[in-house]
C-alpha cells in the first residue's frame, strides 16, 4: 500500500518536482518552480538572442530584477497558483510520478463532481481570479465566482488575453 500520495497540477521542467505554483512560460510551453531557476532560464534565453548580452551584463544593466520584469512585461511568462481539482495532471506515489491518462494515475486519483478523493479528499470551496485592478490604481483585487464557467465568462469579457490558469481555487481537506 502507498505510504505517500501527493497531487500535483504541474511538474517543473527543470527540477522534475511537482508544483502547485510557479512560472508558466509561453502559455504552457514550460513550467518552472523556483525563481532562481527562472532567472537562469531567462538569462540563457537572453544570451542566445542578444548579441550585446555580455557587454550589458558587465555594465550592470541586465540585472535579475530587470530581466524578470522585462520578460513579464513582454508576456513571456507569468506566475500562477494551481488549486483546482481539474488542474491535477500528476500523482506522486511514494516518490514516483504518474501522469494523467496513465492507469496508475487513475488508480490514485478520481474526480467526482467537485470532490477530489486521493486518500483523504479535497473539497472545492471557492473559485476566484486575482488581478491588478486599474480602477483601484492597479492594486491587487479579487473577484469570486459561483462556478468555473462564470469565471471564464468574466475573464474573457474583461481581459485582452485570457488563460484558464488565471482562475484560482480554494480547497479544503474533507
Amino acid at each position: 500500500m502507498a505510504q505517500s500520495i501527493k497531487l500535483h497540477p504541474r511538474r517543473c521542467c527543470i527540477t522534475g518536482e511537482g508544483m502547485d505554483s510557479g512560472y508558466l512560460i509561453n502559455d504552457g510551453e514550460m513550467y518552472i518552480k523556483y525563481e532562481s531557476d527562472m532567472i537562469k532560464h531567462i538569462r540563457e534565453v537572453e544570451k542566445k538572442g542578444n548579441p550585446d548580452y555580455d557587454v550589458l551584463v558587465s555594465e550592470g544593466s541586465l540585472t535579475d530584477d530587470f530581466l524578470l520584469h522585462d520578460y513579464y512585461e513582454h508576456e513571456y511568462y507569468y506566475y500562477t497558483d494551481w488549486e483546482c481539482p481539474d488542474d491535477i495532471q500528476f500523482v506522486e506515489v511514494d516518490g514516483v510520478f504518474y501522469e494523467e491518462g496513465e492507469e496508475e494515475f487513475d488508480k490514485y486519483y478520481t474526480l467526482e463532481s467537485e470532490k477530489v478523493t486521493p486518500n483523504d479528499g479535497l473539497i472545492l470551496t471557492a473559485t476566484y481570479i486575482d488581478y491588478l485592478n486599474k480602477d483601484k490604481n492597479f492594486k491587487q483585487d479579487r473577484i469570486e465566482f459561483e462556478s468555473y464557467d462564470d469565471a471564464v465568462k468574466w475573464a474573457k469579457e474583461n481581459f485582452e488575453k485570457f488563460n484558464p490558469d488565471m482562475i484560482n481555487y480554494k480547497l479544503k481537506t474533507n
